[in-house]
């Protein structure tokens, strides 16, 4: 059984108080998936990461999410101003 289902039975149900919430499956970022991100805020704008999320990352193997996508985004902003005003 995968963490999801045997945490939570498999029925779909909420977990119970006290038991841990399953463990996310980290997928990294490809360089297909960035510019699928980057071609998608081109197309619909900054903050329509629904939008985004359904035209570019339904039929990946491990889909995104709109809140994956939208801290993608604040990440990728981050480490911009990072390198060009070296803070941190």
């Amino acid at each position: 059984a995968t963490p999801i289902e045997s945490a939570g039975g498999g029925d779909g149900k909420e977990v119970s108080p006290g038991v841990a919430a399953p463990k996310r499956i980290c997928v990294k970022w490809s360089d297909e998936d960035v510019e699928k991100l980057l071609s998608g805020i081109e197309k619909y704008g900054i903050g329509r990461w629904g939008d985004i999320v359904n035209e570019s990352f339904s039929d990946a193997p491990h889909p995104r999410g709109k809140n994956n996508i939208m801290m993608k985004w604040r990440n990728m902003c981050e480490a911009v101003v990072r390198t060009r005003y070296n803070t941190m």
